[in-house]
């Protein structure tokens, strides 16, 4: 399951350099980490690392739209 989640993000993260090349180069240089989702309710950055919880119902619902 963690590796479909991070295929999917990284799917993501490169239609955001497409869609956005300056947001998308800045993303794709951090590295991506697990999260609580008690502190990160969805994804959050402190611009040295990429963080995203692993709930397959949250991401399913953001990549599919």
């Amino acid at each position: 399951m963690q590796k479909e989640i991070e295929t999917k993000l990284a799917r993501a993260r490169t239609k955001l350099i497409m869609d956005k090349p300056f947001l998308g180069a800045l993303v794709l240089r951090l590295p991506m980490l697990a999260a609580e989702p008690k502190w990160c309710p969805t994804t959050a950055t402190d611009a040295r690392r990429f963080y995203y919880i692993s709930l397959k119902k949250f991401l399913r619902a953001k990549t599919e739209a």
